[in-house]
């Protein structure tokens, strides 16, 4: 694959980025930019469906649908209440995580969330022309260890192999750094307030470096916004009936809408016909929804959001005087009263010109990009969003990463134990802020070995953990046992990934199958018509076309897909000696053609410029492998 591709999963919707040239653009579908809502659903033939087709399901059958897949990922069942604007069940699975009842179908989020990667993949590689197998993918600042474990995972899972985790305000903060017009240095702010969480960063721009100074992560977002809203016309529709999930889901979706609306009027109608009836007759709903109502039932979420950008402000260190640029992107961000509050964080004006469909997408391609170069032109420097702590055996707690802490980053720790051969005390790995309480449980282990062993911890750039242990006394291996880290086991997730490549295999078989027998179709038609419409054909021409028409149709009868195969190849070989409008139907089909328009590569006069910035700075300059 020639073209780095970036892939933002976001909780309602995913796009894709892509760069090539040295140019970052979203890649197209139709008349637009790709969008797939990130929404997921069992249909009647117990089928995993994903997109719009999922979203419209959710309004006629909700109890089979989900629509924020994504806040499941890598979460405990105890941890997760069920939302009731979130019409699902869920149920335990046998590693201890939540999973989601669809219908009659069990499914844990990391394959549903596999479905949406496996739909983007196939929509890229139609568009592209070619195998898309490595990308960058987005993950939210507040995911923590095991639900960025389980995005991976689930990326597996749809046949994607993921370069790297970039975060969306990293991306956005890359993106910006490419299309700016100067050079200085600057300290910028993004805050990105999605459906499903907000993450805020200051981020340092220069010019060929990308520091991330401080960032933080909420789970908290659109969706609870919504909610609230939903919450409030339940109270104004007064009444009870009709069937509880559909009321509640069209009531959910209205509430979404009127949410977007808001953020440029000043109050809007809900009006909901036939939400239900009885024996008086139908039970419609209408409402009128304010901005003064709207901040009053999202007073606290829009407090928290602000709290949160107000803290990662203050832990950057950064002068206010410093601040060029306040980025607001996402559709939470476009509530009124969120402006005001982060308008009196920063005494300035917030930005929206950043907030676009596709520019996570295409910030997240230009990192691809940058890690495919063997002289990359921008330096990203990511920062450890929450700290590691390890609690010992009698209650010591030691910090061993704190936030903002450089990543990749290793640390250890030095357990001891009996040295006859028994384990040590068991030891336990929180993260996050709050010190050691069970809901920042990352892992508890205990080691056997000498008397001192050092187990070594390291955080990739995903910012996943990774756990090692030796001896340190002779420099052996000892043995690590780790418990309470939940996710699906690696020998599980193997063999879920070679089941899914040996479906997705069968598909193609599959498609590749029906195209041939199309095609042999097609031609025996055109055969047909050609024979009807030309009375004065050659009596021998007229006798071969129609014996090698009657073993083909002899073919199509059966339905052999090799028989298939080897019938295309013999009435091709009888048409194309006859020539003219014969060898036309023998001659094979054009290979698939590259739909998304190509980007063009800059004038050669820039790369030259280019090239003699790098030389300048003492740099040896070769031209990158496709």
């Amino acid at each position: 694959m020639s073209t780095a591709i970036g892939i933002d999963l976001g909780t309602t919707r995913c796009t894709v980025g892509i760069f090539e040239h040295g140019r970052a653009s979203a890649l197209l579908q139709g008349k637009g930019v790709m969008v797939l809502p990130a929404a997921v659903a069992i249909d009647g033939e117990g089928a995993v469906v994903v997109g719009d087709r999922a979203r419209r399901m959710a309004l006629l059958r909700p109890d089979a649908s989900q629509l924020y897949v994504h806040r499941l990922l890598g979460r405990r069942f105890e941890a997760v209440t069920p939302g009731v604007w979130q019409p699902q069940t869920l149920v335990r699975a046998e590693h201890g995580d939540a999973s989601v009842k669809l219908g009659d179908h069990s499914l844990l989020p990391q394959a549903l969330v596999a479905a949406q990667v496996a739909e983007v993949r196939a929509v890229a590689e139609e568009q592209l022309g070619e195998p898309v197998t490595h990308a960058v993918v987005t993950v939210p600042v507040h995911f923590g260890d095991a639900q960025r474990r389980a995005l991976l995972h689930a990326c597996r899972l749809g046949g994607l192999e993921v370069r790297r985790l970039v975060h969306p305000t990293t991306a956005a903060a890359l993106l910006y750094q490419a299309e700016r017009t100067g050079v200085d240095d600057e300290v910028i702010v993004v805050v990105d307030a999605g459906a499903g969480g907000v993450s805020c960063a200051v981020v340092e721009i220069k010019e060929r470096e990308v520091a991330v100074l401080a960032q933080r992560g909420l789970a908290l977002g659109g969706e609870d916004i919504d909610g609230r809203i939903a919450e409030w016309l339940l109270s104004e529709r007064g009444e009870e009936g009709g069937d509880p999930e559909l009321v509640r889901s069209r009531i959910r979706d209205a509430a979404e809408k009127a949410k977007i609306a808001l953020s440029e009027r000043k109050d809007v109608e809900v009006h909901l016909p036939f939400l239900s009836a009885d024996e008086a007759g139908p039970k419609h709903l209408a409402a009128k929804l304010t901005q003064a109502r709207l901040e009053k039932l999202a007073g606290d979420v829009v407090q928290r959001i602000a709290g949160l950008v107000a803290r990662v402000f203050e832990e950057s260190g950064v002068a206010q005087d410093r601040v060029g640029e306040v980025m607001l992107l996402g559709g939470t961000s476009r509530i009124p009263a969120l402006h005001e509050k982060i308008e009196a964080i920063f005494k300035k004006i917030p930005s929206s010109k950043l907030d676009a469909v596709d520019t996570v997408a295409r910030g997240a391609a230009i990192l691809a990009g940058l890690l495919a170069s063997r002289h990359p032109e921008v330096r990203v420097h990511e920062a450890l969003v929450q700290p590691l702590v390890v609690r010992l055996s009698g209650g010591e707690v030691q910090t061993l990463l704190t936030a903002r802490a450089a990543v990749p980053a290793e640390t250890a720790v030095v357990l001891n134990t009996p040295g006859d051969g028994r384990a040590s005390a068991e030891a336990r790995l929180y993260q996050g802020d709050r010190g050691a309480e069970e809901d920042d449980l990352l892992a508890s282990f205990v080691v056997t070995g000498r008397p001192e062993v050092e187990v070594k911890l390291r955080v990739d750039d995903n910012q996943v953990l990774e756990l090692s242990v030796r001896e340190l006394l002779r420099g052996k291996e000892a043995r690590l046992h780790v418990r309470e880290r939940g996710g699906i086991p690696e020998e599980q997730l193997t063999a879920m990934v070679e089941a899914a490549r040996e479906r997705e295999a069968a598909g193609r078989l599959e498609r590749e199958a029906h195209e041939r027998r199309t095609r042999l179709e097609g031609m025996v038609q055109r055969c047909e018509r050609i024979l009807a419409e030309q009375d004065k054909l050659a009596p021998e021409v007229r006798a071969t076309v129609e014996g090698g028409l009657r073993d083909a149709r002899a073919v199509l009868a059966g339905g052999d897909p090799e028989l298939v195969r080897t019938a295309i190849d013999g009435l091709a070989a009888l048409l194309q000696p006859l020539g003219g409008e014969w060898a036309a139907i023998a001659a094979p089909p054009p290979p698939r053609a590259r739909l998304q328009p190509v980007v063009a590569a800059p004038p050669a006069r820039v790369r030259a410029e280019a090239a003699n910035a790098l030389e300048e700075l003492g740099e040896v300059v070769e031209e990158d492998d496709e």
